[in-house]
This record gives structure tokens, sequence and C-alpha cells, in this order.
């Protein structure tokens, strides 16, 4: 237990952390050029730059992954059960030095009745 104890980083609460490597992924994934969000190809590129569009209706939290609060992003798991980082969550907040991606969709739909499918 000491030994846990000894290892493990300062956890930070929810409002004190930040993005302490701004930049990371652009930086070593293509990101797309274009800035507007709307359904599209993506071609030659991971990400998107695309400002999240805020929920209409009130989100609630239902279950977080203490080990990755924890052990990835030093954050205490015991603070994320607020209004703000439920907004940040759920993308109805940007936090600063942040860069909100969205992830190129890399899959296909297949129908189930075969006799529609269209060879690819």
């Amino acid at each position: 237990k000491q030994l846990e104890e000894a290892v493990q980083p300062d956890l930070l609460k929810f409002s004190e952390w930040n993005f302490t490597l701004p930049g990371v992924l652009p930086t070593h994934f293509p990101v797309e050029p274009e800035k507007k969000n709307f359904v599209r190809q993506v071609r030659n590129a991971v990400f998107s730059s695309v400002q999240p569009t805020p929920f209409e209706s009130k989100c609630r939290l239902a279950a977080v992954s203490d080990d990755v609060l924890e052990n990835i992003l030093d954050i205490d798991a015991s603070s994320v059960w607020s209004d703000d980082f439920l907004d940040f969550a759920s993308g109805n907040r940007v936090l600063a030095g942040s860069n909100p991606l969205s992830h190129r969709y890399g899959g296909h739909q297949v129908e189930k009745d075969s006799s529609k499918n269209k060879s690819f």
C-alpha cells in the first residue's frame, strides 16, 4: 500500500486539471482542414476539428472509468461528479487549450438481407 501511494502521482480535482500536452493528436495524426461541421466523407485524415454542438436538454453522467481518470488523466475520480465535468464530457464546454476533434468513421454498414448488398 505504501509503495502504491509513493508511485501514484498527486491527483487533481477536475477544476484544477488542464491539457498538459495541447495539440498532441494533430501533430501525430492528420487533421482535415475543413472547419465546418457537416456530414461528409473525410479523406486522408484521421480527425476533423469540430466545435461540439451543445445538448438542448440536461445531461446526466451515467458512469466513468476511475482507472482512466486516475491513472491516465491524473484526475481524482471523486471530483468528476460535478456540473463542470459533465459540461466538459458532454461537449457543452470546451476547456482552454483544448482542440475538439471528431474521429473519422472508418467502417461501413452492411444490410441484413445479403441480396441487397452491393460489391465494394
